[in-house]
């Protein structure tokens, strides 16, 4: 039986308070792209406070300004969002303009804009960085070749909602003192949730784009090669990519091929393989006289013992305390 590698991610807690703009400028090129920021001539002296937090490439930075300062960015990469905290940012493209205000969320412009923080001191906003290729991935999944955002707020008002909690969500990942994003397994699992939920909620071209699958089917054969391939690595990470590329078909196609003969999507399969594993480690445990339920869970990824005890339930019908 193959164990989950007990090397974990780097998770990183880092603080900075700059009083200078120019100073400033580097600090947010290295963490976001070229920034050129220009605080009045006159009124309160410049500041700048940042707080980051991060596990693997997954990161969010807590921003807070000072006092008032124009900001012209370049385009940052495509899967930065912007959750606005206190104070009102107005936010100013060649294609768009809007003003964020508390509780207010937006993407990252994909091209040059300017940011203007007008008249309220202690403006503050948490930045959401994915993994490069995080959207790229999600909209690969859903069977199409590359994503590009139409627009900088979400598509409707429910949309926001669902982000603001995923924006809350993520928050309580890194401020976990277990450090849960850690674990490889579920730190994946997480980037490709936020992924999708971004996707969902702001316009993009997987929204209008369509998709027109190629004529035939995947077979049995590439099903075979996709559980094959599970079942060997279910200790690793994988995406439904991955298994297209295994299968040598696209991702649409051996999804409905799961469907068709396994009555699953590939991630059902490959929660139950990883179920199966923890399963075993726990009875080995059992024999040796100790049982880290909580540790098991998150290295085959899951987020917390409840969900991971009731997917336990339902298939061996007890608690893996109670194995």
């Amino acid at each position: 039986m193959t164990r989950p590698e007990q090397g974990r991610l780097p998770v990183v807690r880092t603080s900075v308070e700059i009083t200078c703009a120019d100073e400033a400028d580097t600090a947010l090129a290295a963490m976001y792209g070229r920034s050129l920021m220009r605080p009045p001539a006159y009124g309160e002296a410049f500041r700048l406070a940042a707080i980051t937090r991060s596990a693997g490439d997954l990161a969010m930075h807590t921003i807070e300004f000072g006092a008032e300062a124009d900001c012209t960015a370049d385009g940052y990469p495509l899967g930065m969002f912007v959750f606005t905290r206190a104070g009102r940012a107005q936010v100013r493209s060649a294609r768009t303009e809007y003003v964020l205000a508390p509780g207010m969320s937006c993407a990252s412009p994909n091209r040059t804009a300017r940011y203007i923080l007008q008249g309220v001191k202690g403006v503050k906003g948490d930045l959401l960085a994915l993994p490069g290729g995080a959207l790229e991935r999600a909209a690969s999944e859903q069977g199409h070749d590359g994503v590009r955002l139409l627009g900088g707020l979400p598509g409707s008002s429910r949309a926001a909602m669902a982000w603001q909690r995923t924006g809350s969500y993520v928050r309580s990942l890194l401020d976990d003192p277990s450090y849960p994003l850690a674990e490889p397994l579920f730190n994946l699992s997480t980037v490709n949730l936020i992924a999708a939920t971004a996707l969902a909620a702001f316009p993009n071209t997987t929204h209008t784009a369509a998709y027109l699958p190629g004529p035939g089917r995947a077979g049995p054969s590439a099903l075979r090669r996709a559980t094959d391939y599970i079942d060997e690595h279910a200790h690793e990470a994988i995406t439904l990519t991955d298994l297209a590329d295994v299968s040598r078909t696209n991702a649409p196609m051996l999804a409905e091929e799961f469907h068709r003969h396994r009555d699953c999507t590939p991630e059902d399969y490959q929660r139950r393989a990883r179920l199966d594993r923890a399963h075993a480690e726990i009875a080995e445990d059992s024999q040796e006289g100790g049982r880290d339920i909580a540790g098991l869970a998150r290295r085959w990824g899951w987020g917390s013992t409840h969900a991971f005890a009731a997917d336990y339930r339902s298939v061996y019908g007890t608690s893996p305390r109670g194995h």
